[in-house]
C-alpha cells in the first residue's frame, strides 16, 4: 500500500465529492488525472477530516470547488450577458457615434472579444484574419459577401 498522497490528490478527491460525485467516480477521475488509484476508504477519511475541521486546508478545498463551479458556469453567464447587454450597447453606441445597428453590433462583439482575450491578442487575430482574407482573394477563390 502506498504511503502518503500529494495534497493535489487529496484536494481533487474532496472537491469532486463536494460536487456530488460518487466515490467510484471520484476514484476514476483521480486515476485518470494523476495516474494513481486511491482507495475509497482513504478518500472518505480525507473528506471526513476536512469536512469536520476548521483547518485552513479545508477552506482551500472548498474555495477550489467554488472556483471550479464558477469556471463551468462562465460560458452560460457570458451568453446571458450577450443577450441582455448587446441591445443596450447597440443603442448606446448607435446614437452618440452615429453607427448603424449592424455597425454597433459588430463593435459590441469586438468589445466582448477584447475583454476576453485582451487588446494585443485581438489585434493579432485581426491582422491574421486580414492577411488570410487577402491571400484568399488573391488566389481567385470567390467568397460570398
Amino acid at each position: 500500500m502506498r504511503k502518503g498522497y500529494r495534497s493535489e490528490v487529496k484536494a481533487e478527491a474532496i472537491t469532486r465529492r463536494y460536487q456530488g460525485m460518487t466515490w467510484p467516480e471520484v476514484q476514476a477521475a483521480i486515476q485518470k488525472k494523476f495516474g494513481v488509484r486511491v482507495s475509497v476508504r482513504q478518500m472518505q477519511t480525507w473528506y471526513q477530516n476536512y469536512r469536520d475541521s476548521d483547518h485552513t486546508e479545508g477552506m482551500e478545498y472548498i474555495a477550489r470547488a467554488i472556483e471550479m463551479a464558477a469556471n463551468e458556469a462562465k460560458p452560460l453567464a457570458q451568453a446571458k450577458m450577450i443577450g441582455e447587454v448587446f441591445p443596450l450597447w447597440m443603442h448606446l453606441l448607435g446614437e452618440p457615434y452615429n453607427l448603424a445597428p449592424e455597425e454597433a453590433a459588430w463593435v459590441s462583439t469586438l468589445v466582448v472579444f477584447e475583454s476576453q482575450i485582451g487588446r494585443d491578442r485581438l489585434d493579432q487575430v485581426w491582422q491574421q484574419y486580414v492577411r488570410y482574407r487577402d491571400m484568399i482573394q488573391q488566389s481567385g477563390i470567390k467568397v460570398k459577401g
